[in-house]
């Protein structure tokens, strides 16, 4: 093992010793300085597959009860709209900015700004028909949501999510990786999201079995997204919360020059094989017997 690496191992497990993680509110911050520009680098690419989950709902009360965790700009919230108009729909969401974006698109749902598990834990058990999570269970601890999802849905109650798998963005996140093995001293805090993210859609089918969810239906899929340059793919990774919390970790002082390095590793990476990102997702619906 040559000397940098060792550096880096050295640097993580120092940071693992002292449990610095980069906040929640650390990430929450960059949810609000991307929050105009979201729909545009993000939402209008995720559209087709958070549409393709709603659509595998049927027979929902028109005035069915619907929650959207981690609601965003109100993407979601937005096509649960449209197909049910007569819904009640709430949305929760850490990010302040995003929330006044949703509430532009969604004037009529109730928006509730908050780490996502308290705020549900305050609404009434057995009281939703509905709650969708999209790009986001990775953040929290994603049993513990499930079940606190479970005591909150009615008999009968659906539970979707849609989510990265966890090889997903993998040449951004090998390039990111390998910044910090280059500049090991300017690695700040860690993050474990990748870790919450579920390998495939087996692994979401299991974790909704285990917390008692029936009659569970599953798949994925990958979608290849092009890129002219290395510095396109890191102002979109930087505009599209790819990279939320991750910016956080590095020293402010050291940001220029991880960029810089960041850019040589994907161009050096892909340039062979045409610039291309791979999405790569799973997503799951489960009923609540």
């Amino acid at each position: 093992m040559g000397a940098k690496p060792i550096r880096t191992l050295l640097r993580v497990c120092t940071l693992l010793l002292k449990k610095t993680y980069v906040s929640q509110s650390a990430i929450a911050a960059d949810y609000d300085r991307i929050s105009v520009g979201y729909d545009t680098h993000f939402s209008a690419h995720a559209k087709a597959h958070s549409d393709a989950l709603i659509a595998c709902v049927e027979d929902l009360p028109q005035k069915a009860r619907i929650l959207d965790l981690a609601c965003g700009t109100g993407a979601l919230l937005a096509t649960w709209a449209e197909r049910y108009p007569e819904a009640e729909l709430i949305g929760i969401d850490q990010s302040a900015g995003m929330l006044r974006e949703a509430s532009k698109r969604c004037p009529t749902a109730q928006l509730l700004h908050g780490e996502m598990e308290e705020r549900l834990a305050q609404l009434p058990d057995n009281s939703l028909d509905i709650v969708s999570c999209a790009w986001a269970i990775g953040y929290v601890k994603p049993k513990r949501l499930t079940r606190l999802v479970y005591r909150k849905l009615k008999q009968g109650g659906l539970f979707l999510i849609l989510e990265n798998k966890r090889d997903t963005w993998l040449q951004i996140r090998n390039a990111a990786f390998r910044v910090a093995m280059e500049y090991p001293h300017a690695l700040m805090a860690l993050m474990d999201l990748h870790l919450n993210l579920p390998k495939n859609a087996h692994s979401l089918q299991r974790l909704l079995q285990c917390c008692g969810f029936a009659e569970i239906c599953n798949g994925e899929g990958a979608e290849a997204l092009p890129f002219a340059n290395g510095r396109a793919v890191l102002e979109w990774s930087l505009q599209t919360g790819v990279s939320a919390g991750f910016d956080q970790a590095m020293a402010p002082t050291m940001r220029d020059a991880c960029d810089t390095a960041f850019i040589q590793f994907i161009e050096r990476d892909l340039k062979p094989d045409g610039l291309k990102i791979e999405h790569r997702y799973a997503w799951a619906k489960g009923v609540k017997p």
